[in-house]
Formats: C-alpha cells, structure tokens, sequence
C-alpha cells in the first residue's frame, strides 16, 4: 500500500506543471488520486518532466537581476501529506516569486526540479514547518488561494505567515548623467489570522483597534485589557506568537 501511495503522489506532483503552463493558477480544486493506476504513473512522470524544462519565468537573465526569488536555495528533507497522512519524503524548497514547493527525489544537484500540486487537500512540512495551499484574503478585499506557512494550529485561533517575492523592473539611464537601476526581488510578509475551520485566511492589521475587531465579541475586550497591560507590536513575528496563544488560553478559560 505504501508504494502504491507513493507511485499516486508522484503523479500529484507532475500535474501541476501542466496548471502552470495553462496561466499558472489553480484555485484549490480537490482530486482523489486514488483513480490513477500506479502503473501508469511512471510514463507520465517521463513526460511531464520533458515538457517542464526550460520554463522561461521573466525576460531578464539570472545574472541580470538582484537578490533572489526564494528565501532559502537549499534543498531541505520534508514530507508530503495527503489529507493529513503522510505519502513520502524529498527534498524541498519553496519559490517565494512563483508561489511553488519545488521538489527533488534526492539531494543530488543533478537531480530534476519538479514541483508540488497547488491543493487545498495537499500540504508539505519542511524543516518542521507546516505549507499549506490555502484561500485568504487580500489586503483590496480580493479573495485568492496561495501558499502560507503555519506559525500556530488553529485552537480557535491559528497564525500564518505568507512569505512571498515581487520582481521590480529596473530602469536604464537615459544620459550620463543618472544610474541605471538593475531589476530586483523584494519582499512581502503578511500574517492572516485563522478561526477554527473558517477560510479564506484574513490579513491582520498592523493597528490595534482594527485587529481588536476581527475578535469575537465574547473575548475582544479581554484581549484588549491585555493588550493594554503590555504592549504588543502586530508588525513583529514574535509578539504576534504570543498575542494570538494569549488568545486561545482566553478562549478556553471563556467556555
């Protein structure tokens, strides 16, 4: 049964070359792999490895552009879950400007890059942390579906983080006189906060009295009394942790 489950999600990791290349999105649509033959997963993973090489991303050349698109290169050992049960073990690493997990069997630099399934039923846990494709919103109100990393499991109350990448065009000087400015990568952190089962993910403010109502009604004020005996800064990763565990021993003490 486990090779079964392995040879299934291997062909869960091929498909999502041929989502990105119809326009590059997929908004969560959730297949049971079970249907596929095991036996046919290994032609189709010959294939779809073909037509995934040499994916042009941009117009620049690596060389012409600043910093870089993930915020580790390094390969690091992680698992894949299905529905929460585990389905095999690779090497990953994620793209922060293409929004992917990309994959290798092994460790080997020659190995072939391939990437993960954009699913909601599909996560990845890498060096111990949880990837999941969930739904949030944006900060215009647009509802979307990306990539974001677990900080605390939601008991009412979970705490993500969504790490992405923006490629800035750069300018070429027009005289002597002014300095070309060479495209870059630069970065975006958002956190989002979780209630129970509840999607899409919703953003937190960076001011107290907009994230004060985001709260439920029967705890906002208890937070606040906290939230004025120590000051909390709702920019910082580390006083949002504690802020939003504060909020889940109230929740529990309220019930």
């Amino acid at each position: 049964m486990k090779i079964y489950l392995r040879n299934n999600c291997w062909l869960l990791l091929l498909l999502s070359f041929s989502a990105v290349g119809q326009g590059g999105k997929d908004f969560g649509k959730r297949t049971d792999y079970t249907q596929y033959a095991a036996s046919g997963a290994e032609g189709l993973m010959a294939e779809m490895l073909m037509k995934s090489l040499g994916k042009p991303v941009n117009t620049y050349g690596k060389n012409q552009i600043k910093g870089s698109r993930y915020f580790d290169e390094l390969f690091s050992r992680g698992s894949v879950y299905y529905r929460d049960k585990i389905v095999d073990t690779l090497f990953m690493r994620y793209d922060a400007y293409q929004d992917e997990i990309q994959i290798r069997k092994s460790e080997y630099t020659e190995e072939p890059i391939q990437a993960l399934l954009r699913n909601s039923d599909i996560r990845a846990v890498i060096e111990k942390q949880s990837v999941e494709y969930l739904g949030y919103y944006t900060e215009d109100s647009e509802r979307v579906q990306g990539y974001v990393f677990q900080l605390i499991p939601g008991s009412p109350f979970g705490l993500y983080v969504r790490k992405s990448k923006v490629l800035r065009e750069g300018k070429v000087s027009s005289n002597s006189l002014a300095r070309s400015v060479a495209p870059r990568y630069t970065e975006l952190i958002t956190y989002y906060l979780s209630q129970g089962d509840n999607v899409p993910l919703k953003p937190l403010p960076e001011r107290k009295k907009k994230f004060l109502k985001l709260l439920p009604a029967e705890i906002r004020l208890k937070v606040q009394n906290r939230m004025e005996d120590k000051v909390y800064d709702l920019k910082e990763e580390p006083d949002l942790i504690q802020l939003v565990r504060m909020m889940n021993d109230l929740s529990g003490a309220s019930r």
